[in-house]
């Protein structure tokens, strides 16, 4: 009797179980922007407004995850979301800069937008730099100013 009791437990502990484990996964390019800021504009001299290098520029990091994979174009101002009576709709030059693994990437004219190819994937800050001139008043008048452009990531 004891013979068999043994044999039993034996049975019991040879057995072993497998499971099968599976790896996976989406992969994908994506281009994200982080830490925006707004610029800021100051008055130098009678006609223009800087805001790039007496003023404030706006700030925003693009991250990319591919390089050449994705370009980024800014959209020059349509005109101004608030300005006195009489300012110039036009006379708009955005001047940005790129810091990070792109900074020698430079932006190119496209119709109404600039833009600069990704080359290297990475985190960059683009400081988006804009100045204003005044075309056809003498001397800008008092009061409040303000106006924006649009900055994409898309697709190369």
């Amino acid at each position: 009797m004891k013979k068999a009791l043994f044999g039993l437990m034996a049975l019991f502990a040879v057995q072993a179980y497998a499971e099968t484990l599976y790896f996976g996964g989406n992969i994908s390019s994506s281009c994200t922007f982080v830490n925006a800021t707004n610029g800021r504009f100051s008055q130098v001299g009678p006609r223009n407004l800087d805001a790039l290098n007496v003023g404030t520029p706006a700030s925003i990091t693009v991250v990319n995850n591919k390089a050449s994979a994705f370009k980024v174009s800014i959209t020059q101002p349509a005109g101004w979301i608030q300005a006195p009576t009489g300012v110039s709709t036009s006379g708009f030059q955005l001047q940005p800069r790129v810091v990070g693994p792109n900074a020698t990437s430079g932006f190119a004219p496209n119709g109404s937008k600039i833009e600069t190819v990704l080359q290297r994937q990475g985190s960059d800050r683009i400081d988006v730099g804009l100045l204003f001139e005044e075309t056809s008043l003498t001397a800008l008048p008092d009061g409040e100013y303000s106006t924006s452009v649009t900055i994409l990531c898309e697709a190369n």
